[in-house]
C-alpha cells in the first residue's frame, strides 16, 4: 500500500493567532510617539523660561516701585517733622511775644497810674497855693483899705519894716504895717513856689 502525501502550498500566508493579533494592535495604538513627545517638550521649555523671566521682571518692577514709595514716604515724614518743629518754634515765639507785650502793657498802666496820681497831687498843691495867695491878697487889700495904707509892690522884705514908734498909736500902726509886710513876703514866697511848678495846659 502506498502512502499519499498531501502537497502544501508554499506561497500561502503564515497562520496568525487572532488573540495575538488583537493584543499587538492594542499595544501599538496606546504606545506614545517618542519623537512627538520630545518636540512638545522642546517647544514648552522656551515658553516656560519666557514666563519665568517676565514674572521676575514684574516682581522687580514692583520692588522698584515699592522702594520709590518708601523713599517718598520717608521724605514726606521728614518734611512733616520739619514743619512741626517750625510750628513749635513759631508758637513759642508768639507766646514769648505775648507775655512780653502783656508785661510792657502792665508796666505802662502802672506808669500812667503813677503819673496820674502825681499830676493830681500837683494840681491839688497848685490849687492850694492859689487859694492861699488869693486869701493873702484879700487880707492885704482889706488891711490897706482899713488903715489907708497902699499895698507895697513885689519884692518887699522884712528889712523895710519901720522902727518901733514911741507912742501907743504909732505902735499900733507899726504893728499893722509889720503884719502887712509879712503878708507881702508870704505872698511873694507863694508866687515863687508856684513859678517852680510846670504849667498845666487847659483841658
Amino acid at each position: 500500500m502506498e502512502s499519499t502525501v498531501e502537497p502544501t502550498d508554499m506561497c500561502a500566508k503564515p497562520h496568525k493567532d487572532p488573540e495575538l493579533a488583537a493584543e499587538a494592535t492594542a499595544t501599538s495604538g496606546t504606545k506614545p510617539d517618542g519623537a512627538g513627545h520630545m518636540a512638545e517638550e522642546a517647544t514648552a521649555d522656551p515658553l516656560r523660561t519666557a514666563d519665568k523671566e517676565q514674572t521676575l521682571m514684574k516682581f522687580g518692577e514692583v520692588d522698584q516701585a515699592m522702594n520709590i514709595l518708601h523713599a517718598n514716604c520717608a521724605a514726606v515724614q521728614q518734611n512733616m517733622q520739619a514743619v512741626d518743629k517750625i510750628s513749635q518754634d513759631l508758637r513759642k515765639e508768639v507766646s514769648d511775644f505775648g507775655e512780653k507785650s502783656a508785661s510792657e502793657m502792665d508796666h505802662l498802666k502802672e506808669l500812667r497810674k503813677v503819673e496820674a496820681e502825681r499830676l493830681h497831687r500837683t494840681e491839688v498843691q497848685i490849687a492850694t497855693l492859689q487859694k492861699n495867695m488869693q486869701s493873702a491878697s484879700n487880707k492885704i487889700a482889706a488891711l490897706s483899705s482899713a488903715r489907708g495904707v497902699s499895698p507895697l509892690g513885689r519884692g518887699a522884705s522884712p528889712q523895710r519894716r519901720a522902727a518901733t514908734p514911741s507912742q501907743p498909736s504909732e505902735e499900733k500902726d507899726g504893728a499893722v504895717y509889720s503884719h502887712l509886710l509879712s503878708l507881702l513876703d508870704e505872698q511873694e514866697q507863694v508866687r515863687h513856689k508856684i513859678g517852680r511848678f510846670p504849667r498845666i495846659p487847659p483841658n
